[in-house]
């Protein structure tokens, strides 16, 4: 069989800075290009991230961090989710609008796309919904697009889904309450909306250590990451 993959710039366009290409490497480590973003004016998507995600026939679905928003729109950045049929032919199942910024840009970084046995895909997005720390959603075979939870401050930023064996979600977060590198892992059974609280993040102590330099004046630094007095609910 044949391996699938993005790159997240690069391509034919004129102008190949985050374009990108979904491409397969067969056998022989023939590499093909099977789609090029910014080729087609009709294709808003720009910048392919993540894993490609297969379904039961062959088709493969993905995000990108970049989309062209239609005229007239105020939102300057729109990235979709899209579909690669098992034929070959693209296209796009959703265009977020969202109008979260994050340094100055309109930001919500959808994450990985699940196609699942119910025949709905299931992602998240790291930025957006109502608390701007992302949201779970779901996108029917109509295309229809539903937002299933939106993350608080205290959850975390969601990171990519992971289907485990047992029919559930397993999702991990970050930077919960924006004041930390820490997050948790949530379980969510499929038809659920809640997120299922299943390892804590660490419980950490503000620590400094001073640095202390001949001829020179000490500096003092704040300490990062997990420390022998910081401790761990979970073991």
């Amino acid at each position: 069989g044949n391996l699938y993959g993005t790159a997240e710039s690069g391509g034919e366009s004129l102008i190949p800075i985050w374009q990108g290409v979904i491409y397969s490497i067969d056998c022989s480590n023939i590499v093909t290009g099977l789609h090029y973003f910014g080729e087609d004016t009709n294709d808003p998507g720009r910048a392919p991230q993540g894993l490609l995600h297969e379904d039961s026939a062959g088709n493969l679905y993905g995000t990108t961090v970049l989309g062209i928003p239609p005229i007239g729109s105020t939102i300057t950045n729109q990235p979709v989710v899209y579909k690669l049929a098992n034929d070959g032919v693209y296209s796009v199942l959703h265009q977020f609008v969202d109008n979260t910024v994050v340094n100055g840009f309109p930001w919500v970084n959808p994450k990985e796309v699940i196609p699942v046995a119910d025949g709905k895909l299931y992602g998240t997005t790291y930025y957006g919904g109502l608390n701007e720390f992302g949201v779970f959603y779901s996108i029917d075979a109509t295309g229809a697009y539903t937002v299933l939870h939106d993350f608080t401050p205290s959850e975390g930023h969601p990171g990519n889904l992971i289907l485990g064996g047992d029919g559930n979600f397993y999702l991990p977060t970050s930077d919960t309450n924006n004041t930390t590198n820490f997050g948790s892992i949530y379980k969510i059974s499929l038809g659920s909306t809640n997120p299922t609280l299943t390892n804590n993040p660490p419980v950490v102590v503000n620590d400094v250590y001073t640095i202390k330099s001949k001829g020179k004046s000490s500096v003092v630094i704040n300490a990062h990451d997990v420390l022998m007095n910081d401790s761990d609910v979970d073991g």
